[in-house]
């Protein structure tokens, strides 16, 4: 069993109801292990890392600190269980992050070109048939250090630390279509944005029956800033599809054709409902 969090965006496959048995053993694994997670500390300072040209060479140089979270008070919107968390990350640890990506990228095979994004696979690859087991493989030591963050301060259990890692780039017009990521993961799912804003909205899962047709639309839409975190799990995951529009427009309007949920915390960065953000910059 697999659980994950995603630097930038998104893309996962979806995956039939024959790993719905896994995920019903983490949950229960949850109750045993999950009062390990009061042990920890109120400050997450993590593996430390230099400027280095390989991102694997480590030392003292520097350190990615997070604070521990209320969730609860970053949830946003009317679905249940969407949080949004602003200037998670301090300009440091975002262009630190944003280094780490680009020297992993120096290998050719580390990036797997797609349309209109390209993407790293960190934890394992998915099986290509879903009779396969997941074969899982150990995170790059900056990855982990942040993943081991992210349970110290609260967004995950020690029982889910995250062990799979996807890092999306997106061309200026590009995006990724709307999707659930599956029951092969834990339905729970963490997005660090880097780089520049992007949309992300929310549309109810279509039923496989029901494909062709009928056509589900935006009920949601979330305005990923970076340095943020957004959070999302159980009912969001395994009922509503996610994704991020492709548009030659650059330029879109807070709120338009579909309500913003984390406007709360985007006015601190004088940002409000109607005004224009341009995306995805080149």
């Amino acid at each position: 069993m697999d659980y994950k969090w995603v630097l930038d965006n998104v893309l996962l496959m979806d995956y039939i109801a024959l790993y719905r048995e896994e995920r019903q053993k983490v949950k229960s694994s949850i109750q045993k292990y999950d009062s390990r997670h009061n042990d920890i500390s109120n400050k997450a300072l993590v593996d430390k890392t230099s400027r280095t040209s390989n991102p694997k060479d480590f030392n003292d140089s520097f350190s990615f600190e997070f604070q521990k979270v209320d969730l609860e008070s970053f949830r946003v919107g009317n679905i249940s269980n969407i949080y949004y968390i602003p200037d998670f990350l301090s300009d440091i640890e975002h262009d630190k992050i944003l280094e780490f990506v680009d020297m992993e990228g120096q290998a050719s095979e580390t990036w797997k070109k797609l349309r209109l994004r390209k993407l790293q696979c960190w934890g394992g690859r998915p099986p290509n048939n879903v009779n396969d087991d997941f074969i899982n493989e150990p995170l790059p030591l900056w990855l982990q250090s942040i993943s081991e963050a992210l349970v110290a301060c609260n967004i995950f259990s020690t029982a889910l630390t995250p062990n799979h890692v996807l890092i999306n780039q997106y061309e200026a017009n590009g995006g990724i279509f709307h999707h659930t990521d599956g029951p092969l993961y834990y339905n729970k799912v963490g997005i660090i944005s880097l780089g520049s804003p992007t949309i992300m909205t929310f549309r109810p899962r279509i039923k496989t029956e029901d494909i062709g047709n009928i056509i589900s639309t935006d009920v949601a839409s979330v305005l990923l800033l970076p340095k943020s975190l957004l959070v999302f799990s159980d009912d969001v995951y395994d009922n509503y599809m996610h994704g991020i529009e492709c548009s030659d427009n650059p330029i879109v309007t807070i709120g338009q054709p579909v309500e913003c949920i984390n406007l709360k915390f985007i006015e601190n960065h004088n940002l409000k409902e109607g005004d224009q953000v341009r995306l995805l910059l080149d």
